[in-house]
């Protein structure tokens, strides 16, 4: 993950974060795995 300040004035910021899109989708499988289990959908 890289976090980048883009704007500093005053009180106002700006940030850009660029997250790698493997880290990301382990992260999504794993509390989808956590979810799943829980997840009660009507009509299935």
């Amino acid at each position: 993950m890289q976090v980048v300040e883009k704007l500093n004035e005053g009180l106002s910021r700006v940030y850009e974060v660029t997250i790698a899109k493997d880290q990301l989708t382990q992260k999504l499988n794993a509390k989808i795995a956590e979810v799943a289990p829980k997840m009660n959908v009507k009509g299935f």
